[in-house]
């Protein structure tokens, strides 16, 4: 089992390695050329449909992860109950938002229907769920690999030759659309048959398990999902495209790590989910907590290094503020990570509801805190927003639950350190 934790770790890392990459060769040119107020609507964009994917999956994602690790059969047919609701919900919610925008400018509203169109196909890939869940990330990074390579390619050429910018939504949707295709062929030619081939009995108890257990996640997952992007939403409005473009900038650079410490969190949560013991439980997502900081550490200290020089030689001085809000948020990007693994560890414990009333209090909170620190400092105070935000959901916020159970996991960490440092050397 570990072996193939490790394995389906390798392909999840090596996919987002060559994404990685590509995008920041790519985009990098693209940001050159159509400059930081185009890259700052594209972002707006973006954020927005980031925040209607979280709520049309209602919950779900953990759920259906939850149950695919425990019964592969009832896991299957809980995802296809799950790619209704999900298609449904995002349309409700997508059109209005369309709506709005459609008064503004007509760039900002074509990259809005782009970014709309991929993200719906994002939203209901259970399939990709399925994959990582039963550790065959291999077939998701080769088919996200392909539909990344064709979507750089087509964004190459379109900066090269210098084409209407509005071309570049074409890569924005084939980004998507693509790998889901893939997947989709892929898994009914070798999905598993029994399951394939097994019809959804009592449908109307699966879509009702999804919509009451789903909701007590829906607002947690909300305000997840809302908090890190409060900031674009305040700096569009206080501020204008060009420093929008440039803090996007600094957010996708402070995030493209992530995967490394994401993929770790992916592959090796499920053991500690199938662990019955709960002392063990917690000694495994201490240990993880570690590898986390440890590996975050080294990527901050980087970054301090040779930042400046990575962003001027691939974005160019348009982009040279970024810097500074970058670093900033590479902390930020370790303390999520972290705070992901302790909100995982608490619905391993059926923490449904006490997650929900702490991200609405997170949610409460960023509003104030963006403001302020954004109308002190601009982008670098919204950075700093975001790590003041992201260290008290990792504590304060999550210390009351159980008596203290996250924070005795998190005093672990010390006690758990010196044996790991044995062990790896």
């Amino acid at each position: 089992m570990k072996s193939k934790s490790l394995i389906n770790s390798f392909w999840l890392v090596m996919e987002k390695i060559i994404s990685m990459v590509g995008l920041f060769l790519v985009s990098a040119f693209v940001a050159k050329y159509i400059g930081p107020a185009l890259v700052g609507k594209i972002a707006l964009a973006v954020a927005s449909f980031q925040i209607v994917m979280v709520v049309a999956q209602f919950g779900s994602e953990n759920i259906i992860i939850r149950r695919l690790s425990r019964n592969i059969y009832s896991g299957i047919v809980l995802a296809r109950i799950s790619l209704l609701l999900r298609s449904g919900i995002y349309i409700l919610v997508a059109l209005p938002v369309l709506w709005y925008c459609h008064s503004k400018d007509m760039i900002e509203f074509v990259f809005f229907c782009a970014v709309a169109l991929a993200s719906f196909f994002t939203t209901i890939d259970v399939i990709a769920t399925y994959n990582d869940t039963t550790l065959n990330s291999k077939i998701n990074a080769v088919f996200n690999v392909v539909g990344l390579i064709a979507a750089l390619i087509l964004r190459f050429f379109i900066a090269e030759l210098k084409l209407n910018p509005l071309l570049l939504t074409i890569p924005i949707i084939v980004t998507t659309v693509l790998p889901f295709l893939l997947r989709l062929i892929h898994f009914a030619r070798h999905g598993n048959k029994k399951a394939l081939a097994e019809k959804t009995k009592k449908p109307a108890t699966y879509l009702k398990y999804l919509v009451i257990t789903g909701s007590s996640m829906l607002i947690a997952n909300i305000s997840v999902a809302i908090y890190p992007r409060i900031n674009l939403f305040f700096l569009s409005g206080l501020s204008d495209a060009h420093q929008l473009g440039i803090y996007s900038v600094a957010v996708t650079l402070a995030t493209s790590w992530s995967f490394v410490v994401l993929a770790l969190v992916t592959s090796y949560f499920p053991a500690v989910y199938n662990e019955k013991d709960e002392s063990a439980a917690a000694l495994k997502a201490t240990e993880l907590n570690i590898a986390i900081a440890g590996i975050s550490l080294c990527v901050i200290v980087g970054f301090a290094a040779v930042g400046k020089m990575f962003i001027s030689m691939l974005y160019g001085p348009a982009f040279a503020d970024a810097w500074l809000p970058a670093l900033i948020l590479c902390v930020a990007t370790m303390l999520s990570t972290m705070g992901a693994i302790s909100s995982r560890y608490i619905l391993k414990t059926s923490g449904y509801r006490y997650l929900s009333c702490k991200s609405l209090i997170a949610l409460i909170l960023c509003v104030p805190l963006s403001f302020f620190f954004i109308t002190y400092d601009g982008i670098v105070g919204a950075a700093v927003s975001v790590v003041v935000l992201e260290f008290i959901s990792l504590t304060l916020l999550n210390y009351g639950y159980k008596k203290g159970t996250v924070l005795k996991m998190h005093l672990l960490m010390f006690g758990a350190l010196p044996g790991m440092v044995r062990r790896i050397l």
